[in-house]
């Protein structure tokens, strides 16, 4: 009896192990979870992205708008510059050493020298200057500075002195740009007479619409001089009082040539040959 006993004790927690696994085996429910509230979870945002345009780093080269030739400082080369049958510069001490040569190889034909001012002012390049463009044969022609205040007759004579027996190509030309003189009209035109009787030309004016109107003024005789009239960015040149057309403009005074450091005044001659400049009927 004690022996079954003991052999029941021993069969029963096995007999209870067994059914509870064939009931697992059956698919018995497993123990239920509780859900977790949506309001208990912490959302994650997404981490936004920058376009070029919300940052601060600099754009590419691609990016960077491009500059057209009219917005830039390069100076025009000579088939840029205004319609006309010849294409000139004049040039002074400013000017430094010229290799006349590579100007005339660019295709300039004429050029202006400056020679004196005043009395008794002598441009220190105007000799190697002339000597040098006539060698590399362009059309040559000098001016003289004038002073307002001084007489006409003797700064024609200083003029006339430092060309000595040199023979221009075309007209001479007096610059009228000094002021201070309010009727300075007189002494040009005494200027005028004196250099036209020793050359047998009618000398050049060169000159500003708003210094010539300013200084001199209109007189029913100035149109027999050729004008060259100074104007910059224009399409046009302003007529000085006196005038209805220009002979020569000079319409830029930063111009690059070859041969020439640095910037130079750029002129354009308008008329039937620059050799005849100068007579009864230019003007």
């Amino acid at each position: 009896m004690r022996d079954s006993n003991r052999l029941l004790a021993v069969l029963l927690p096995i007999g209870i192990l067994v059914a509870l696994l064939s009931a697992q085996g059956r698919g018995a429910p497993p123990p239920s979870v509780t859900p977790v509230a949506e309001s208990t979870l912490q959302a994650t945002e997404p981490t936004p992205t920058l376009s070029v345009a919300q940052t601060d780093m600099p754009t590419s080269p691609t990016d960077t708008p491009t500059l057209s030739v009219a917005q830039t400082d390069m100076p025009a080369s000579p088939t840029d510059t205004p319609t006309g049958p010849i294409q000139g510069l004049d040039v002074s001490m400013w000017q430094g050493e010229i290799d006349w040569q590579a100007v005339a190889a660019a295709g300039y034909k004429f050029v202006i020298i400056k020679a004196s001012e005043g009395v008794n002012y002598v441009d220190p390049c105007f000799v190697v200057n002339w000597d040098g463009a006539k060698q590399a044969g362009l059309l040559v022609s000098a001016y003289h500075v004038f002073w307002p205040t001084l007489s006409g007759e003797k700064q024609a004579k200083h003029f006339l002195d430092t060309l000595g027996e040199r023979k221009a190509d075309f007209s001479l030309a007096v610059d009228v740009e000094r002021r201070g003189a309010s009727n300075s009209g007189a002494a040009v035109e005494a200027f005028l007479l004196a250099v036209k009787e020793a050359d047998g030309r009618n000398p050049l004016v060169y000159t500003a619409q708003a210094v010539w109107n300013a200084a001199v003024g209109w007189a029913p005789g100035w149109h027999v001089y050729p004008l060259w009239v100074a104007d910059y960015d224009a399409a046009n040149p302003a007529m000085p009082a006196g005038w209805d057309d220009w002979t020569i403009w000079q319409y830029s005074n930063k111009g690059s040539v070859p041969g020439i450091a640095g910037h130079v005044d750029l002129d354009i001659f308008q008329g039937e040959a620059l050799v005849n400049l100068g007579g009864e009927d230019d003007g």
